[in-house]
């Protein structure tokens, strides 16, 4: 809905409004043709600095280059259309204004249309490839048609339509042989020098060359990745402004990335209302819990801005969503929508979604305790390597490093053992719907939350790709990406190529671990079907080879058996910490169950008196609706300290307060909230 119209856009010459000239950000492109420089600058000074170490003209790696360059060019779109099953339909199939749409844009730009295809497949994506902007192919699958309304649709097509008239995947397929050549290099340098004499003096300089080339590979790769997110950032304002609706791009990506629509192009329009007004799956008052445990198959059919706001808490909130943009060639989707609702501003409408709740807590801490968990396996090398200095000086250095290598097998294979029986592939699957799993904000890339889900195959996890064997499932709230991962990927390659194709469309349970990374995804442990069942064995053959590797270990420490007092010790506290990060991770499920629908909504300032105990801190943040429309104030969840025993507690206070009783010795005392405020 328009607010007051900018007059700036009322002055615009309709033609210009599909120009790629002039167009965007200021700030954008120059970061662009900074990072085009910076990775043009290390491509020079890296073959430069080889050229010299080689003692050759400086110009001959780099032609050298791009001849491996242009050939790698060449064949590209060639691979694209022999790997992926794509239907050349033409322009014609497009809808009337889509197809105009698609030919005014070309015109403006001088481009000739694209070929256009539809990969049969209903998992909602669209890509272009090409030689050249006049020797391009666009494509889309049957799930944009499916889940998309038309203006969605012809958003979709204006993103890809501004990869195209930027010339966006020749860039790509030129700046991604930068640190593919240096990579090459480097291994090869690697190689040589490791079958050289360790006297000869060429082998140190082949050493150097591979250094050199390692190091530039990380840092072009870094930069290529950077380069591909601004040219996403581009493609989209390119698509907002040549139709005037980034509402509508916006509304595509929450599909597209998040998985958030039902089946029907109309089904999944997003409800631009409040809270409070809400159309709700259950009674607000029942809480999570009930939504969580009996929400139908069939799903519902709107999604209100608050469902949008949660589901992209993860990318604003979560430290792991940083690190994995990082190595992401696409940026988050919700800095992406949150771009696209600026757009929206400057043309006077109202922004989309308008990301506005407020972070409860930093979740620096989940990160940490995350990363501790899921490579607690690397403090092998320093506890070893201590032990061996330290038993070396009593026992000698030979028995000392027999048994510290025992002892560094025995560290590595255990925890990893416990690390993917407890923390990675822990069973104890519950009900869930994929909309609920979408919500959660601590969600990890290692971290496993053993799931049971419902729904329907759509197509493959990489739609047309013949031998993917990945598939994504509607349950009727969202849809997901479902990770099919066996033990050898030859059993992966046959099962795409022979089996998932006829499970498309098939009504299925599975059992698996849902994780969060850019894209959220589920490992599949079991799958149900009418036709049968099918069962992962990724999980007993790795914690199996992990304990297999202990055990090895253990034999090793034989010698010493002083070692396996260091060995218990560690693997003690270990265990330890995942005990304790699997309790934490279950109240907070249980507090996610009982917080009712869109707790991270609000958040709310109080003044707190706690007679006789020292408040510590809220165990978690005052969130949700204090005051709801029924008049009922959730508990708050306390920190505090008892004045006699000094033991901390939480303690729960409603709106009436509470009277405390110690749990330890047992002093009571009263304890109330007043003057609150957001």
């Amino acid at each position: 809905m328009d607010k007051n119209p900018n007059p700036e856009y009322k002055k615009i010459n309709p033609d210009q409004l599909f120009s790629a000239s002039g167009e965007g950000d200021l700030g954008l492109a120059f970061r662009m043709n900074m990072a085009f420089l910076s990775l043009v600058l290390l491509f020079v000074i890296g073959f430069m600095a080889i050229g010299l170490i080689l003692g050759l003209p400086w110009f001959i790696p780099v032609a050298a280059a791009s001849v491996i360059i242009f050939l790698q060019y060449l064949i590209s779109p060639l691979i694209v259309k022999m790997v992926y099953k794509i239907d050349w339909v033409g322009l014609e199939a497009l809808e009337p204004g889509i197809r105009k749409y698609v030919i005014n844009v070309c015109k403006v730009n001088g481009v000739k249309p694209p070929e256009y295809g539809v990969i049969h497949d209903d998992n909602p994506n669209a890509f272009c490839f090409g030689w050249t902007r006049n020797r391009s192919f666009l494509v889309l699958t049957d799930g944009i048609d499916k889940y998309c309304d038309l203006k969605e649709k012809k958003a979709v097509v204006g993103h890809e339509l501004g990869h195209i008239v930027h010339n966006d995947f020749i860039v790509m397929t030129v700046i991604c042989m930068v640190p593919l050549l240096f990579y090459i290099i480097g291994r090869s340098c690697i190689e040589v020098s490791k079958h050289s004499s360790g006297n000869n003096k060429g082998a140190g300089y082949v050493a150097l060359i591979g250094l050199i080339a390692m190091v530039i590979y990380v840092i072009s790769e870094f930069i290529v990745l950077l380069v591909s997110r601004y040219r996403e950032y581009w493609a989209d304002g390119y698509s907002a402004r040549s139709t005037r609706d980034p509402n509508s791009l916006s509304s595509a990506l929450i599909k597209i990335a998040y998985g958030l629509a039902s089946e029907g192009k109309g089904n999944s329009k997003i409800k631009q209302i409040k809270f409070e007004n809400a159309l709700m799956i259950s009674d607000p008052r029942s809480g999570r819990s009930l939504a969580f445990n009996s929400r139908s198959i069939t799903g519902k059919s709107d999604f209100t801005v608050m469902d949008l706001k949660e589901a992209m808490a993860w990318d604003m909130w979560n430290p792991w969503a940083k690190w994995l943009e990082l190595k992401s060639s696409h940026p988050l989707p919700a800095k992406r929508i949150m771009v696209l609702d600026k757009i929206s501003e400057d043309m006077g409408k109202d922004p989309y979604v308008g990301f506005d709740l407020m972070q409860p807590e930093s979740y620096i801490d989940e990160f940490l305790l995350d990363v501790s968990a899921g490579y607690g396996w690397v403090l092998a090398f320093p506890v070893s390597i201590a032990y061996m200095v330290a038993a070396g000086m009593i026992f000698g250095p030979f028995m000392a490093f027999l048994s510290g290598m025992g002892l560094m097998m025995s560290i590595i294979g255990f925890s990893l053992f416990l690390y993917l029986g407890r923390y990675r592939y822990p069973m104890g699957f519950r009900e869930s719907d994929v909309e609920f799993l979408l919500d959660d904000p601590k969600a990890s890339p290692l971290r496993g939350i053993p799931v049971t889900v419902q729904g329907r195959i759509i197509g493959r996890g990489e739609p047309g790709l013949f031998f993917n064997e990945d598939f994504k499932i509607d349950d009727g709230t969202a849809m997901v990406l479902i990770d099919y991962h066996q033990v050898l990927g030859i059993i992966d390659l046959m099962e795409g190529v022979f089996k998932t194709g006829g499970r498309i469309g098939a009504n299925v349970r599975l059992k698996g671990w849902y994780r969060r990374m850019i894209t959220p995804y589920i490992e599949l442990y079991e799958l149900e079907w009418s036709g049968g069942r099918k069962k992962m064995r990724t999980r007993p053959v790795k914690m199996g080879f992990s304990l297999a590797l202990g055990i090895l270990g253990v034999i090793f420490q034989i010698v010493m058996p002083l070692s396996m007092l260091v060995l218990g010790g560690y693997l003690l506290l270990y265990l330890g910490f995942l005990k304790m990060l699997e309790r934490k991770y279950e109240r907070d499920m249980e507090r996610r169950l009982q917080a009712g629908p869109h707790p991270y909504q609000r958040l709310y300032r109080m003044d707190i008196s706690a007679e006789y105990y020292d408040l510590v801190d809220f165990s978690e943040a005052v969130e949700g609706d204090i005051f709801p429309p029924e008049g009922e104030m959730r508990d708050v969840v306390l920190k505090i300290k008892c004045p006699v025993c000094g033991t901390v507690q939480e303690a729960y206070v409603g709106a009436s307060g509470t009277s405390h009783r110690c749990i330890n010795c047992g002093l009571t005392a009263q304890i109330d909230i007043t003057n609150i405020r957001m």
